[in-house]
């Protein structure tokens, strides 16, 4: 009976090199805090190691594949990109309703305003539209639906413990940078406070601190909020809309 053909073992320093390079990128916060497992993969047993070594561009590129699964964590490093540099993630569809968004409230744009749209998001910020979901043949009616998103909704558990940690990490460094200005005016305004207005000047800063104090104890993060807005395009009759993920407007 003919046996299966082998690949050929790389050299050992190849291996040893190669099995290092596929254990970092392995490596991946799963939102848990849990071991890492991706260096247990048994990659030079299975002779993977091996294969992508004499064949360096067999990786994937240039194929889109569909996967179900229960939840992914689109801010781990390894999902960001390609070995060709392009993103990882292309898409994401939720089928769960976790990600549903309120649309019931609505603004019409005026027809002197739509060469260059913009509105009032749910959030407060101003939007700027795309000319062409106002143009007569889209839209006539003018009418935009608006909807709010907050990201923290429909982040997995993971991503959002993550993401609470850096932004309270960069608040506090903002807050620490505020206290020492406050108490740097707070100290220019001592040797002034010689008189009834220099006195109530310096009283002022010193409330102003108590109350800068304050916000620590009072921080909450409700995390990134993003506006959405749609309309029905009355070319096709399907709902177009946009998500403004960047909170940028």
């Amino acid at each position: 009976m003919a046996s299966s053909p082998v690949a050929p073992a790389p050299s050992a320093g190849s291996v040893t090199a190669l099995g290092r390079q596929f254990e970092e990128l392995s490596v991946g916060d799963d939102g848990g805090g849990g071991a890492d497992v991706g260096a247990c993969q048994p990659k030079i047993e299975t002779q993977a190691a091996a294969f992508l070594e004499a064949h360096p561009t067999y990786d994937g590129r240039g194929v889109v594949i569909g996967i179900l699964d229960t939840g992914v964590d689109p801010g781990a490093a390894g999902l960001q990109f390609t070995t060709d540099g392009k993103p990882k993630v292309i898409d994401i569809i939720d089928c769960t309703g976790s990600g549903d968004v309120d649309l019931s409230k609505s603004v019409v744009v005026e027809e002197k305003d739509r060469a260059a749209p913009k509105v009032e998001g749910l959030s407060g910020r101003e939007l700027t539209l795309n000319p062409e979901w106002l143009s007569p043949e889209a839209n006539p009616s003018g009418e935009i639906k608006l909807g709010v998103k907050h990201a923290y909704d429909i982040y997995p558990r993971g991503l959002v413990r993550r993401l609470k940690s850096e932004r309270r990490e960069a608040w506090d460094k903002e807050q620490a940078a505020a206290l020492a200005t406050l108490q740097r005016a707070i100290d220019a305004a001592r040797p002034k406070a010689t008189d009834a207005a220099g006195r109530k000047a310096l009283e002022n800063l010193k409330k102003e601190l108590e109350q800068l104090q304050a916000y620590a104890d009072q921080y909450e993060d409700c995390g990134p909020v993003f506006d959405c807005v749609a309309f029905k395009d009355a070319r096709d009759g399907r709902w177009r809309g946009a998500v403004d993920s960047a909170e940028g407007g």
